[in-house]
């Protein structure tokens, strides 16, 4: 899609520790984070972490206990949904049943007064950044999930808003055409260059869409980064456990000598790593935790049939093969361990196989507090 300018002006969205309780039930536990003029920003999350509730603030669908919202610098706490000059777009679509395609599109711009010339040239527009010009004629109960979800963007986008807020768009598709409509609606925004907000439940869709993503728990952000940054680098066990699929492999560990060399050693085990560099630094200074948590991704490890130097011993213990690939569960000591390997990869369940790993994707967490080393 090539889309001609909307005319649209950008927006920076900032929240400062917004706090939102619902009797007593902290919602949001003073949640901060910014989005910058054109930045896709996702809220990542499972059901109940706080994540719509902090887009309804935004909106001005709920009110804030405390904290501030600025839009372009302007406090907007205070303001109506109405004059914040933002778009929603929700999971359930929100059409008129009872209107066509074009009359959909054209019922913001006919709300506020707009030209007929200028609504018929911008539905047109619209409707052609989309592909949906042959849909234009028919009502909502004539359109398949995924066209009624390009009018509902369709009808955000002709109001050329500051910001985008989007309440899991593509959550009511099936699994194919979310993989198209999630392409399609990364390069919509950034042919457009317009200030979005997306929240979802779904990692891939963050980690494949968002500029930054701001992973968010129990009401609180628990780390905000890059796509990059939240999978490579994850600040505590949460982010580490729920970004990535399969999820980074998380295993107990503590610091022992061996052979004159201080090691982490993984519980219950016959697995030593050396030290990464971060965990070195920590039990020279003698601030090392006591307990230990080991992560690393499936794709920093490999497994073969062979026995090589350095690898460890380790069992099948199931395997799934996915066709463009096949992740091989292997069992260390009690420890399930899921490799990711090439679909040419066989073995059979109980067979001894070799494990070895990429020092550099070793993470290590403390136990107790939960935050990663470094």
């Amino acid at each position: 899609m090539s889309p001609e300018p909307t005319g649209g002006t950008m927006a920076e969205l900032v929240v400062e520790n917004i706090v939102k309780t619902f009797g007593d039930v902290y919602a949001l536990k003073g949640v901060s984070f910014s989005v910058k003029n054109g930045e896709f920003v996702v809220l990542l999350g499972p059901s109940g972490s706080g994540k719509t509730t902090a887009l309804r603030c935004v909106a001005g669908l709920e009110k804030p206990d405390r904290g501030h919202i600025f839009i372009d610098g302007q406090r907007v706490n205070e303001m109506p949904p109405a004059d914040r000059d933002i778009a929603f777009v929700f999971q359930n679509y929100a059409l008129y049943p009872h209107l066509t395609v074009f009359e959909n599109l054209a019922f913001p711009l006919r709300a506020v007064g707009t030209g007929k010339a200028e609504v018929n040239e911008r539905v047109q527009n619209v409707a052609r950044i989309l592909h949906i010009e042959h849909l234009l004629h028919r009502r909502p109960h004539h359109l398949s999930s995924g066209e009624m979800q390009r009018v509902a963007l369709g009808r955000a986008i002709i109001r050329r808003p500051k910001l985008f807020l989007m309440d899991e768009p593509l959550s009511n598709l099936d699994a194919l055409l979310r993989a198209e409509m999630r392409a399609e609606l990364k390069r919509l925004q950034k042919d457009l260059g317009t200030t979005t907000l997306f929240v979802t439940h779904d990692q891939l869709e963050a980690m494949s869409m968002g500029d930054r993503i701001a992973v968010l728990d129990q009401g609180q952000i628990q780390q905000i980064g890059s796509p990059d940054e939240i999978y490579h680098r994850p600040a505590n066990l949460f982010v580490a456990s729920f970004v990535g699929s399969p999820a980074m492999n998380l295993v107990p560990c503590r610091l022992a000598e061996e052979n004159g060399q201080r090691r982490l050693i993984v519980e219950d085990s016959n697995w030593s790593l050396p030290l990464p560099p971060e965990v070195a630094r920590a039990a020279q200074e003698g601030r090392a935790p006591s307990r230990l948590v080991l992560g690393i991704r499936a794709e920093d490890l490999s497994v073969s049939l062979s026995a090589s130097d350095g690898a460890v011993a380790a069992e099948v213990y199931v395997l799934e093969p996915l066709g463009a690939e096949t992740i091989v569960n292997v069992l260390i000591g009690p420890h399930v361990l899921k490799v990711r390997t090439r679909p040419t990869f066989t073995a059979s369940i109980r067979q001894t196989v070799y494990m070895t790993w990429n020092q550099e994707g070793v993470r290590v967490f403390d136990a107790q507090t939960e935050k990663a080393l470094g």
